[in-house]
């Protein structure tokens, strides 16, 4: 093969490419690949400020969580009891029937000197 004859191949062949390359560079500009719903959604935010409202935020109370909970010395009293209402199945014939509460008596908590 002569010098000529790879000429004739290679000019051919970069004419291709710069021109493919060129197609896909203006392709790629016309058509968009963000659909319309998100070019909505980046909108630019306006930039002014409720200035009234940051400072009444500013004038805040600072309020600092408690993590413990504080256990009174002295109990309050020594046993106490419980009501918790009950069910009880009656007939439906009967609607006087009511059911009658029960008390639950809990144990004291004992406190070791």
């Amino acid at each position: 093969m002569k010098r000529i004859d790879i000429f004739y191949i290679l000019i051919p062949c970069s004419l291709l490419i710069f021109i493919w390359i060129a197609f896909n560079i203006y392709h790629n500009a016309i058509t968009s690949t963000i659909p319309q719903t998100t070019v909505e959604e980046i909108a630019p935010i306006p930039g002014t400020f409720d200035t009234q409202t940051l400072e009444e935020i500013k004038k805040r109370e600072v309020v600092l969580p408690v993590f413990e909970i504080k256990k009174s010395p002295n109990p309050t009293s020594t046993a106490s009891a419980t009501t918790i209402p009950s069910l009880s199945p009656s007939p439906i014939t009967t609607a006087s029937a009511t059911p009658l509460p029960t008390t639950i008596p809990l144990a004291s908590p004992t406190i070791k000197p």
